[in-house]
């Protein structure tokens, strides 16, 4: 008899832990790669998209504010920043991001993200 009992919480206590072990937590896994999976949901899809670029650009503007990047670096990259939202408004015409829309946005928001990364240890804080 506690042979049994043992065994039936054993197999309950799988029975609970199976569906979490399961579970993904994004990393990985369908389209999404991390990020939430699928064309237009979760961080990856077109809100997380928005959501990047304007990270982004309030991040040019805390390195100008703090001065760690000159006025025309900050200008440069805010033009970036223009394209990025540009091209993204272009993209979404249609309602979604395809695949390849989703992974040029992706591409271009990390080039603009190296290009502010190097201007800030770049170490030439211009006067203003």
């Amino acid at each position: 008899m506690k042979k049994m009992i043992s065994a039936l919480a054993a197999v309950s206590a799988l029975a609970v832990a199976a569906p979490a072990m399961a579970q993904g937590y994004g990393y990985g896994g369908g389209y999404g790669g991390g990020y939430g999976g699928g064309y237009g949901g979760g961080y990856g899809g077109s809100h997380g998209i928005a959501r990047q670029i304007e990270q982004l650009d309030n991040r040019i503007d805390r390195a100008r504010y703090n001065r760690t990047i000159s006025r025309a670096e900050a200008r440069r990259l805010e033009y970036r920043v223009m394209e990025l939202r540009h091209l993204f408004r272009s993209y979404m015409r249609d309602g979604r991001l395809s695949r390849y829309e989703r992974d040029t946005l992706d591409y271009r928001i990390d080039h603009v993200r190296r290009q502010l990364r190097m201007e800030r240890r770049d170490w030439d804080r211009r006067p203003y």
